[in-house]
């Protein structure tokens, strides 16, 4: 770990090893706001005109990034500021960036970031959400990632396979669409094997998708080529478990601006009790992937099943 003035904002961390690199501001946040393979493109979204300032205390900004947040979305309870100085301690192996206790919730949003040991291009990003205060909360973490402008999200659908095939006649692809949602929209491409979404500056409407991926991981790749592909946990309980009609994934865009964002499983917090979600990031090199669904299936397959195994070697799972 070392701390350096990034775009402006002062004593902020960076983690690198020989694979990956990302910084985390400490002015405000938590939030990390690069992450890339070094000397390489930043994979996350910082806002041009935001650099190096800080906001309002009681005004929520988006300075991109990956963020935390607590789901379901309700305004005003979401959009808490993190517009204060974030504490940084160490714990183990993970360097532990803790913001204030939000007054207007009472929740305290921590982010526990492990980079891998020898050079591989993963990364470990614990999210906590602590309930500050004398009554219980229901809530769900929702880890936000503001991409790249310019790239295309991909999720994963389960396999496709023929009607009444095995004697199997439940569903399995649940899709979530929210008021604005249009499939006619020309930034979707719908595939029985992947569902994209790119951005596109010139079209300032606003898409969003929910999904319940039974794969566990979504992916976004930068104009660049180069591919963060993000994994969470399976609940036991599948859909259930999840706001948003079962969503563990979403992707949402309007003009370059887009998000890649998951969810953890809605719970009940006591009185000073944590809800502890896990993403690990990996990335990786995703030069010449085919933009159609078959071709897209044949060279992703292999780059997904690359990236379990560095998560594997990395973090054990």
């Amino acid at each position: 770990m070392e701390r350096i003035n990034f775009h402006g904002w002062k004593d902020s961390v960076r983690l690198a090893n020989s694979g990956v690199e990302l910084v985390a501001t400490t002015a405000v946040g938590p939030r990390i706001m690069h992450l890339a393979a070094p000397g390489r493109p930043n994979l996350l979204r910082v806002e041009e005109s935001l650099k190096g300032t800080v906001g309002p205390a009681d005004e929520w900004v988006n300075y991109g990034g990956h963020r935390l947040w607590h789901a379901p979305e309700v305004f005003p309870r979401t959009y808490a500021p993190d517009n204060a100085p974030v504490a940084v301690s160490s714990a183990g192996d993970d360097v532990v960036l803790s913001q204030i206790v939000e007054p207007s919730t009472g929740i305290q949003k921590t982010l526990a970031v492990r980079i891998a040991d020898g050079g591989l291009p993963a990364v470990r990003v614990e999210h906590r959400l602590a309930n500050r205060n004398v009554w219980p909360v229901a809530l769900a973490p929702w880890a936000l990632t503001v991409v790249a402008p310019g790239g295309r999200v991909i999720l994963p659908q389960p396999a496709y396979q023929a009607h009444g095939a095995n004697n199997d006649f439940l569903p399995s692809r649940p899709l979530v669409m929210w008021p604005f949602t249009e499939m006619a929209d020309p930034r979707w491409t719908w595939g029985s094997r992947y569902i994209q979404l790119r951005s596109d500056a010139k079209i300032d409407r606003a898409q969003k998708l929910g999904v319940y991926s039974c794969d566990s991981w979504g992916a976004y790749q930068a104009p660049s080529g180069d591919l963060l592909i993000i994994f969470v946990d399976p609940d036991p309980r599948g859909p259930a478990a999840f706001v948003d009609y079962g969503s563990n994934f979403e992707t949402f865009t309007k003009g370059d601006f887009q998000e890649l964002e998951t969810l953890g499983p809605l719970t009940t917090l006591a009185p000073d009790e944590e809800a502890v979600y896990v993403e690990r990031w990996v990335v990786l090199s995703g030069d010449g992937l085919p933009a159609g669904d078959d071709g897209l299936a044949g060279a992703l397959g292999p780059i997904i099943a690359d990236a379990k195994g560095i998560v594997q070697r990395a973090f054990g799972k």
